[in-house]
């Protein structure tokens, strides 16, 4: 068993062989990130909802009989660091920090857990935009805004080329790997992967 991790896009390492792979959002530092577009942004893709198609909402119920609606929603607000907040513009200028940050987003919950028959040419599927993760990815990013600003978008966040990848090369069985696969979802809830 063999896993890699791959924060440069060097998709010609990936070898022609089973295995399960992990998609992970890079947590990246921009000089013109405030602490507020930073957090808003993370916040977005880190709890981005397949069910409504867009950020932060947990859950939503619609009742409606004959004579009222009700509409409720419950948003994941999150928590803010008064002392991030506190340094934020000194921290984002430094590169070590910021390099630190980075390398850590291996760290969070994986955007979309799968499995494969031959590693390089799905994830290279993935790369090329033809597969239902990389559609569901690129309708989250053109829809992404930060108040209301579609300028404040950092386009290198917003791309397929600029995620992170895992990958494990397994010499599983088809009924083994698919079972790896839905453990992995399970523990790890992808946010784009669909149950």
């Amino acid at each position: 068993m063999i896993t890699r991790y791959l924060k440069e896009g060097d998709f010609s390492l990936i070898p022609e062989t089973r295995g399960i792979y992990s998609w992970f959002y890079p947590i990246v530092i921009y000089e013109e990130d405030t602490y507020e577009s930073f957090m808003h942004r993370i916040r977005y893709f880190l709890n981005f909802s397949l069910d409504t198609m867009e950020s932060r909402k947990w859950m939503t119920f619609t009742k409606e009989n004959s004579w009222e609606k009700f509409h409720l929603v419950f948003e994941i607000e999150g928590t803010n660091s008064d002392s991030l907040k506190r340094n934020w513009n000194k921290i984002k200028l430094d590169p070590e920090f910021k390099k630190s940050v980075f390398e850590s987003s291996f760290w969070n919950r994986p955007l979309y857990v799968g499995k494969a028959e031959n590693l390089n040419s799905r994830i290279n599927q993935h790369q090329s935009g033809v597969t239902g993760f990389a559609s569901r990815f690129k309708e989250a990013c053109d829809a992404y805004t930060f108040n209301n600003n579609p300028d404040f978008r950092f386009a290198s966040s917003l791309s397929m080329r600029n995620l992170l990848l895992s990958f494990t090369v397994l010499n599983y069985d088809e009924s083994h790997l698919i079972s790896l696969e839905k453990i992995l979802q399970f523990t790890t809830k992808p946010n784009f992967s669909i149950k």
